[in-house]
Order: C-alpha cells, then sequence, then structure tokens
C-alpha cells in the first residue's frame, strides 16, 4: 500500500475579489532540502521546507515568474519571467546579478556539477557562469517549454512548443533532436546510480511529457525506449522519484499527482487538486514532495510504502521497489526468480507451492510451482485469476482463497466462486493457514481489537482461541503447531 500524507499547504497570494488566481507555475528545493522556493505572479516566495512557514516574499520581477531553480550548492538560486528577465539570489533572498533576453524567459536551470546556468526564452537559450562575463546566447526555432541537465552535468535536452526535443551540448551545439507532434511540455533526465543492467533499463533515461497526452522515453543518443504511453491528460511536469529512480511523479491537467514505473505505467494517484498541477517536485533526500497549482497552492507530502511480503516455511515472496513486480525466493535453496505483473501488486500470500497476488485492478492472480530441480531452478506459472475482489486481507491455501473486508471473511475458490462468507464483530488485521488436509485448511485470523479466531471452513461461525492485548498485525506458530505468537502494534 501507498499513502500519501500532507505535511501542510499554503496560498501564498490569496485571490483579491474580482481577479483569477495567481498560479504556481514552478518550485525547486535547495539541496539540503530545508527551503522551498515557489514562483507565483510576479513574486518568488522562500519557504521553510519542515513547517511551510514564510521567510521571504521577493518582488525582484515586474511580470509573471515562470521558472526557478537552486545552484548545486544551495548558496543561490534563479529567477526567470515573462518581463525578459533572469534574476539571481542568495539563498538569503538578496538579489546579486540580473540579465535580460529579447523575449519573455520561459526556463532557467542551474548544472548539476558545473557551475553553469542556463536560460531559455521564446527566442533563444544563454548560459551564465560567474567564471565569464555575460551570457553566450543561441538562437533556436521554437519556444522553449522545457529543459533538463544530465546527472553529469555535460547535455541538455531542450523541449520546444513545435514539438522538437534538441539535445545539446556545453557549446550550444545541437548533437540530435527527436520530433513529436505536439509541444514538449515536459521533460527530465533520471539520475541513476549503479549499472543499466541493475536498473533493467538505460542508466540516463529521458522521460517527456507532451501535449498529445503521450509519456515516452529516450536514451542518451536518443534512442526511444519502450513504447509510447498514452496518459489521457495533458502533462505539464514530469519528475523521476526513488533511490534508483525507478518511479516517475507526473502532474497536468488532470489536477492529479501521479505516481508512474520508469516504463510509464501507471500505479496511483498521491494526491487531487481543484486546479491544474503545473509543477511537481521532490527534495534531493526523496522524502517530500511538493507541487503548485493554478489556483496558487503550494502543497507538501510524504510517502508511506508499506512492504508486502509473506513467507511460508522456505519460500518468501517480497514486491519489488518498483511495486509491480514479486520477487520469490526458496532461503533453503538460495533459488529466487522475479515474476512481472505490469501493475501495482498491493498484496501477496504464500501457501506451499502457491502465491497469490492481489493488484491494483482488484483482481487475485494466482500462480503455482512444482518444486523445481537443482538444475533448472524456480519457476512460477499463473494458473488463475480471481476478479472483482474486495480485499483488505489475503491468504491463500491449496484450492482456496481468503479474503478480509471490512468485518467480512470469505472463501472463494479458485474460480471466484464463493464458498463460505462469515459476518465478524471486528475487522482482521491478519490472516494465516494453520494447515489440515487439501482443500479444508484451517485458518487464523488476528483481529484489530487483540482478539485471535480459529476458522474451519466448516464452521458456522469462527471459534475463539485467544485475546491478545493489542491490535494483532502479525501471527506465527511453532514447528509442531503448539504454539501461537502474535505479533501486535506495540
Amino acid at each position: 500500500m501507498i499513502q500519501a500524507i500532507p505535511q501542510w499547504s499554503d496560498v501564498p497570494v490569496p485571490k483579491k475579489n474580482g481577479e483569477q488566481h495567481q498560479p504556481i507555475y514552478s518550485l525547486a528545493t535547495n539541496p539540503a532540502g530545508t527551503l522551498i522556493i515557489a514562483a507565483i505572479g510576479p513574486r518568488v516566495i522562500i519557504y521553510n521546507a519542515k513547517g511551510g512557514e514564510q521567510l521571504h516574499s521577493l518582488k525582484g520581477h515586474r511580470d509573471t515568474v515562470y521558472s526557478v531553480s537552486f545552484s548545486r550548492d544551495g548558496k543561490q538560486f534563479v529567477s526567470g519571467g515573462a518581463d525578459n528577465c533572469v534574476i539571481i539570489w542568495t539563498d538569503q533572498g538578496k538579489g546579486v546579478l540580473k540579465y535580460n533576453h529579447n523575449e519573455s524567459v520561459q526556463v532557467v536551470k542551474f548544472n548539476p556539477v558545473l557551475d553553469l546556468l542556463v536560460s531559455c526564452s521564446n527566442v533563444d537559450f544563454g548560459f551564465w557562469s560567474p567564471k565569464e562575463n555575460g551570457v553566450e546566447k543561441y538562437g533556436v526555432s521554437s519556444k522553449i517549454l522545457c529543459a533538463s541537465w544530465t546527472s553529469d552535468g555535460q547535455t541538455l535536452a531542450l523541449g520546444m512548443l513545435s514539438g522538437i526535443i534538441s539535445i545539446r551540448d556545453l557549446s550550444g551545439k545541437e548533437l540530435r533532436n527527436m520530433s513529436h507532434s505536439a509541444s514538449v511540455w515536459a521533460l527530465m533526465w533520471s539520475s541513476s546510480s549503479g549499472s543499466a543492467k541493475q536498473l533493467e533499463r538505460p542508466k540516463e533515461l529521458l522521460a517527456v511529457g507532451c501535449w498529445d497526452k503521450t509519456l515516452s522515453f529516450y536514451d542518451r543518443v536518443g534512442k526511444q525506449y519502450g513504447e509510447v504511453q498514452n496518459i489521457n491528460f495533458y502533462p505539464t511536469s514530469v519528475q523521476f522519484f526513488g533511490a534508483s529512480n525507478e518511479y516517475i511523479l507526473i502532474g497536468g491537467t488532470n489536477k492529479s499527482v501521479g505516481l508512474y514505473t520508469c516504463q510509464g505505467r501507471r500505479l496511483c494517484s498521491l494526491a487531487q487538486s481543484d486546479a491544474w498541477i503545473w509543477t511537481v517536485i521532490c527534495d534531493s533526500h526523496d522524502k517530500c514532495i511538493i507541487f503548485g497549482d493554478q489556483n496558487g497552492s503550494v502543497s507538501v507530502l510524504t510517502l508511506d510504502v508499506e512492504k508486502v511480503q509473506s513467507i511460508y516455511k522456505s519460500t518468501y515472496a517480497c514486491r519489488c521497489t518498483n511495486l509491480t513486480d514479486i520477487l520469490i525466493q526458496d532461503l533453503a535453496k538460495d533459488q529466487k526468480v522475479k515474476i512481472e505483473c505490469k501493475d501495482d501488486i498491493q498484496m501477496v500470500a504464500v501457501f506451499r507451492d502457491i502465491v497469490a497476488l492481489l493488484l491494483s485492478d482488484c483482481a487475485v492472480y494466482v500462480y503455482e510451482s512444482s518444486r523445481p530441480s537443482e538444475t533448472f531452478g524456480l519457476s512460477y506459472e499463473l494458473k488463475h485469476k480471481v476478479r472483482d475482489v474486495e480485499c483488505d486481507v489475503l491468504a491463500v491455501a491449496s484450492k482456496h482463497i481468503f479474503t478480509s473486508c471490512k468485518k467480512t471473511l470469505k472463501q472463494c475458490d479458485f474460480n471466484g466462486r464463493i464458498m463460505r462468507k462469515w459476518e465478524l464483530e471486528m475487522p482482521v488485521c491478519v490472516l494465516r493457514v494453520y494447515g489440515g488436509c487439501s482443500g479444508s485448511e484451517c485458518i487464523i485470523a488476528g483481529m484489530c481489537n487483540g482478539e485471535i479466531k480459529k476458522v474451519f471452513p466448516t464452521d458456522v461461525q469462527p471459534k475463539h482461541l485467544l485475546t491478545h492485548s493489542h491490535s494483532v498485525r502479525s501471527i506465527n506458530f511453532s514447528i509442531r503447531r503448539q504454539y501461537v505468537a502474535p505479533i501486535d502494534d506495540e
């Protein structure tokens, strides 16, 4: 399960009577994660990232600010906007340098490695460095809407109104370009550590949000990676997220912050707004997600990703970090196999040679394995799919699945037929197969009030086994099933 936990929200410039909201077009955080800067109207707001207090409200621009970015050491940040102006500020909000383009400045980005800034306008882009006098500018054929540096700071990607993605080196020279049928409004390079083999994708991946309502990916040489994904809304912001950049956050006209895999598969919605979301970022430690919307609101949330796992004797199954794969291991034989599900795995249950997975499509997928030989290792095959499952807790036996939803416990066969149903006094927190004859296994249920019940398929009502002092979160048994060991919230 993935839970988004709101931390704070603020509307720095409240709407006045008869006026429209001033959107939050851009956000940035410093490397330490202690400051957040927001572009709203002609102002730049500096926040305390932890509590949301406004530290400074800066008024150096004469028109709407479209973009902000922090330097790699966090001592400076930059803003650019519709007044054709680029301003470099200290982290305390003091303006130290200003320069202009001939047209509106749409994007500003500090280089992640070098003391270098790129500023992009309707007609050109320019490089500024504290070591040089002046700004070296390069003309372009279309308005630049977005920009991103590679993690080594050597390559720049520009997304344009015309649908062109232009890849540039540090001299401003175009190395290659890719063409789309609609405006490229959002793009970002991944910054993963580890080899491409470990990541199971190109080490450096360019995610592109296009206004033909698609999400696409390219490697560093401009080769398309994977399939173009239809996302059914106009994306305005893409942000890689996670320790290995295994996720992507997308904001847009669907008024939602969506969590996607790095192959473009949607996992879930993390936050909902009343208006378009223009910008989504995360802090450098991936602890917070920050987004700004059309109504001028800045919101900060954190994620709680619950570990999804199950064990039966020496067979252990756990959800991988990408949330869509399951890793099954025989701990005794040191063998393992990965199953790719292409959807968010909500729950897993293991019994003997059976693994059951509940995915976000509300279906339970039942995999079976014959005990492998030492030569060929583990191998699992999808045998059954049980659709339309309402489930808070899942267990699997030799011929049935057991599901609990609120105060209702059900036993279903692998074709989805309901065999038995029990109404309980309290919700179930955990289900474990205790044992028994094939097809008639006993289930142990741990309740949120601390009660533990024993359930046989032939029972009219579950039988009371014992009462624990706290809500039961996990249950284990001794080898001979003489003792029950509950694990509680404490």
